[in-house]
């Protein structure tokens, strides 16, 4: 009796875990048949062969050929293995006894749900193999990150930040969330920072996450002064991240504020340099506005001549 046993099957999935991509993703079937016989033969039209059906509205097509592994005789029976990124091959692997593998290709969205088959004909009706495919979906967009806002604050000189009382404010858009690029969890986006030591960059530290559990509200509200990281949803899926970066130690002087978003493909990020950073100026150091000196010291004389009495009502004073 003919006889259809399953080798492997393997479908990829590329790009996402959880469905196919059209013209990216395949799904690979190899199949050990055995029992040739006047009743199920190798032969031309009788042969075993791969068939596959799309899905519309529910309903599953008419079976169509997708390939042959099987070659006319005199071309050496087996089709070779040069079957990708779509064919068939077959390889002689004992008595009686062929590996038939089919290479199928995600073509259309149609094939979403739909079936491949290893159908063998033959004079009591056909053997065969179904194999159910994976949903299938169009390669998804790209996340991205926009900026939205990004200032530094200089309380007493615009020349540096003061440690411990200066910030950092960075506001970025994310959006296209999908399987590959998850908002929430270790892959979730998050703020980084790298300080200068010696003119280098220090390996990235994780500054905060502006996403929570979905359990506690799934954003962090607007509570991150002095330091911290909130999110607010602006869109369909787009959602503004903010952090407020406040600069605590010397070392932080023309470090790095980044958003980074890991992902199954590469992370994707955004860095922003930092400004100089340094210790509050005593009042020794800090310098009067020359307006402010001259006014200052014209008061100071102007007291002592009053109280000496040499100005009076209508006399001069010139200095």
């Amino acid at each position: 009796d003919p006889e259809i046993k399953v080798f492997e099957i393997e479908p990829s999935f590329n790009c996402v875990a959880d469905y196919q991509i059209v013209g990216e993703d395949y799904t690979l079937l190899e199949f050990d048949v055995s029992g040739n016989s006047s009743r199920y033969s190798f032969k031309k039209d009788v042969w075993p062969h791969f068939e596959y059906k799309t899905r519309r509205s529910g309903r599953l097509s008419k079976a169509m050929l997708f390939c042959t592994p099987f070659t006319i005789p005199q071309n050496g029976f087996c089709a070779t293995k040069d079957f990708f990124p779509n064919g068939c091959s077959c390889e002689h692997v004992g008595n009686d006894t062929f590996r038939l593998r089919a290479n199928f290709t995600i073509g259309m969205r149609e094939m979403s749900h739909g079936q491949i088959s290893l159908t063998w004909p033959g004079k009591y009706g056909p053997v065969r193999y179904d194999h159910d495919l994976s949903e299938v979906k169009p390669k998804p967009t790209e996340p991205k990150i926009y900026v939205f806002r990004k200032s530094s604050y200089f309380t007493c000189t615009e020349d540096y930040q003061v440690l411990g009382v200066d910030y950092t404010l960075l506001e970025l858009d994310v959006s296209k969330n999908h399987s590959s690029y998850n908002y929430e969890g270790d892959q979730g986006p998050r703020f980084e920072y790298k300080i200068r030591s010696n003119g280098k960059f220090s390996e990235a530290k994780t500054f905060c996450r502006p996403f929570a559990d979905r359990q506690k509200g799934f954003c962090v509200p607007k509570q991150s002064f002095p330091n911290g990281c909130s999110c607010e949803q602006v869109g369909v899926d787009r959602y503004r991240l903010s952090a407020n970066f406040t600069v605590t130690a010397l070392d932080m002087s023309r470090g790095m504020l980044s958003l980074t978003w890991p992902g199954k493909r590469g992370a994707l990020r955004y860095d922003y340099n930092l400004p100089e950073v340094k210790t509050r100026p005593t009042r020794e150091q800090e310098e009067k506005p020359e307006a402010e000196t001259k006014g200052l010291r014209t008061a100071h004389i102007l007291g002592a001549v009053q109280a000496t009495g040499l100005l009076t009502t209508g006399g001069y004073l010139y200095f």
